[in-house]
């Protein structure tokens, strides 16, 4: 876009304003293999609301209602709500493919 403006969608697989938090430069996880997904976990800790919440499917509002509520385990880091990724991958049932 020439005016400056930074489209909204997926520009290179990194997120720019859809699921996920283009701050932290995460991939569109929409857009990711398991086996994608699965490796790039691996090699973070953690991850930001809105992307865990892309893999399982919810929407970034729906994310932090997790959040809130509890059923999306979250760590507080001054004001950063972080998702750790050892327990996504547990809950999208990645960390059984070790074993196969």
């Amino acid at each position: 876009m020439s005016d400056g403006m930074q489209e909204v969608g997926r520009q290179g697989g990194v997120c720019r304003g859809v699921a996920g938090d283009g701050d932290r430069g995460e991939p569109d996880a929409r857009a990711l293999s398991r086996e994608e997904l699965h490796a790039y976990l691996r090699s973070r800790t953690t991850v930001s609301v809105p992307f865990a919440g892309a893999c399982c499917g919810i929407s970034r509002a729906a994310s932090y209602s997790a959040a809130k509520d509890g059923s999306l385990k979250t760590l507080r880091l001054g004001h950063r709500l972080l998702v750790p990724t050892t327990w996504l991958e547990g809950q999208l049932g990645l960390g059984e493919e070790e074993g196969t």
